[in-house]
């Protein structure tokens, strides 16, 4: 369980988020949509602990992960979020499947246990359909 109370957040004097609330229950999926410059990275790099909020809270499980240092911050990350960033930083020359491995592979250690992450990964978004696709084959829209 997510649970993001009141976080503000001002970069350079200006106010980017401003008590900002949001409940995400676990394996739910999400998008953050919004207009160019309205704090939605703002609000994905403090969630994530890239970035952390001047005010307010974001617990993980029932844990301020806001309070976390760097260090922990960074562990947790690696080990139990992922992030579709709205570049496309992918590899050409891999299929989607592998794409999704490669972190996998890095982040939970194991081959065979990677192989179980993407397809599992690729069922929850429903895109099982894409596995044996290279970025450029398949359709992000």
């Amino acid at each position: 369980m997510l649970e993001v109370s009141d976080i503000s957040r001002s970069i350079s004097g200006k106010s980017i988020l401003d008590k900002v609330n949001l409940s995400v229950g676990q394996g739910e999926l999400i998008a953050i949509t919004g207009p160019s410059g309205s704090g939605k990275t703002t609000l994905l790099r403090c969630i994530i602990g890239i970035d952390q909020p001047d005010s307010g809270t974001i617990s993980l499980s029932g844990k301020d992960f806001s309070k976390y240092p760097e260090q922990k911050r960074r562990d947790f990350r690696l080990k139990n979020i992922g992030v579709v960033d709205q570049e496309n930083h992918l590899i050409e020359d891999l299929t989607c499947r592998d794409n999704i491995r490669l972190i996998a592979e890095m982040s939970r250690g194991g081959r065979k246990q990677s192989f179980i992450t993407a397809r599992e990964i690729l069922t929850r978004l429903n895109m099982r359909s894409y596995e044996d696709r290279h970025p450029s084959e398949a359709s992000w829209v």
